[in-house]
């Protein structure tokens, strides 16, 4: 027999998912400025960059959903041909592509591990440090394909000189998303 379909749409647009999708918005684009503000270090095809920053902060605050959805938005801006990724390039190529399509696992698995519980600053600083384990075993299998390299290789091309700076903007974002949430949303 013949059954007729019909999409339906919802009456009312939800105010939380309106502010949810700003929230996405507004850390697309920080991602985006973050990938702006990068440093060339010469032994590393890798930029050091705040895009790693904000992708924490993504997750922590916005939580799975919306972190996810704020850096896939990001990720697909700029495999798009949007020149929103570092120095101005597009495109999921070159040896940060790994690093980018792992930003929005990491958002997820940060606002999964933190957004269900009430979290103390040690238990979101672990979240970020996997993470950002996450983003450097992603990117730098991919670094390791792309330019050849063994692991140890890709490992101290890609993660080895990050970790400092990364550790230092995890402790950031954590700061911040605790100051976030006291103010109260």
């Amino acid at each position: 027999m013949y059954r007729e379909t019909t999409l339906s749409f919802p009456k009312q647009l939800s105010w939380t998912s309106l502010r949810s999708w700003k929230g996405a918005l507004l850390f697309t684009a920080l991602t985006a400025f973050g990938a702006h503000l990068a440093i060339h270090i010469p032994p590393t095809p890798v930029p050091i960059t705040l895009q790693v920053f904000a992708v924490l902060l993504s997750g922590l605050i916005l939580g799975a959903r919306w972190g996810f959805v704020a850096q896939a938005q990001y990720v697909a801006l700029g495999a798009c041909g949007v020149p929103i990724f570092a120095f101005g390039n597009a495109g999921l190529s070159g040896p940060s592509a790994g690093y980018l399509l792992a930003f929005p696992l990491a958002a997820w698995l940060i606002g999964w591990l933190t957004q269900k519980r009430e979290c103390s600053g040690l238990q979101q600083l672990a979240a970020c440090g996997l993470g950002i384990a996450v983003i450097y075993g992603l990117g730098c299998t991919w670094l390791a394909l792309y330019a050849h390299l063994s692991a140890q290789k890709a490992f101290l091309a890609g993660a080895a000189w990050f970790l400092p700076f990364d550790a230092a903007k995890a402790g950031l974002a954590v700061a911040l998303s605790r100051l976030w949430r006291a103010a109260g949303d």
